[in-house]
């Protein structure tokens, strides 16, 4: 249980469920059904948890991410953080944005009910780059800018006129003055990535709602929105670089521009 966990710190390691109970099961959670061992990590402010999992045997496992503290990480009902139970390898992220440094709970579980069996087990803790994830976006100025999306995740997905949301994504933040109109434009810089682009004023929000987005043509296209602040004081715009593509990553150029 939580209240038991193995605590760990990022690296590798082995174990096995064999002999452990079923505690944990709950809805939008792996697995579930088998026996399960927990173990503790903390991840710093703004460091992303990674935990996987591999059988190392006919063993089917799963991996779930459960928020702390120990006392109430079981929950009822059970709310994972992060979930995998796909085929090979399993693993399960988690980005911490709640300012302070937290222990999370890793399970590794089966949605085979009784399965145990033995596995091996890797926690990497680290600092996102620069404009991975809203916590980090990167403040600018109107201008050209040049940038890649290169070694970044997928933290930005699907939601209300948000465009090309399944590959690696970036985002910067732009003050907007009241009754100013952002414009932002982006396009391939090395012909092959094929970039899209959003705006959000709310960068955290659940689920995902943009005010604009744009996601037409192919790598060659321009891709361009626009955004009026209609208010009396200034607000900072997020903008998200992305792309449709699942696989297909590389560099572009975004230019910002303000008018009255």
């Amino acid at each position: 249980t939580c209240a038991s966990a193995t605590m760990i710190t990022p690296g590798t390691y082995s174990g096995t469920t064999a002999g452990a109970a079923n505690d944990y099961a709950g809805t939008g959670c792996a697995g579930g059904a088998g026996l399960d061992v927990v173990y503790a990590l903390v991840a710093g402010a703004g460091q992303r948890a990674t935990v996987s999992v591999t059988s190392r045997s006919t063993f089917d496992s799963s991996i779930d991410l459960l928020a702390g503290p120990a006392a109430t990480c079981g929950g009822a009902p059970l709310t994972c953080l992060a979930s995998d139970d796909s085929s090979g390898t399993d693993v399960a992220e988690w980005l911490n944005t709640t300012g302070a440094a937290t222990t999370i709970y890793a399970v590794v579980d089966s949605a085979t009910a009784g399965a145990a069996g033995l596995f091996d087990l890797e926690a990497v803790v680290e600092t996102p780059p620069a404009g991975d994830a809203c916590i980090s976006a990167e403040r600018i100025t109107p201008s050209t800018v040049a940038g890649t999306v290169v070694g970044f995740r997928n933290d930005f997905g699907s939601g209300t006129m948000c465009s090309g949301t399944s590959g690696a994504d970036r985002v910067y933040v732009v003050s907007v003055g009241a009754a100013q109109t952002l414009t932002a434009d982006v396009t391939s810089a090395d012909g092959t990535f094929d970039p899209s682009i959003s705006l959000q004023t709310d960068c955290a929000a659940s689920p995902r709602v943009c005010v604009a987005g744009n996601d037409t043509g192919s790598a060659s296209a321009v891709n361009t929105v626009t955004y009026t602040n209609s208010g009396t004081a200034a607000q900072d715009v997020f903008i998200v670089i992305d792309t449709y593509s699942t696989t297909t990553t590389g560099t572009f150029t975004m230019h910002v521009s303000l008018a009255p």
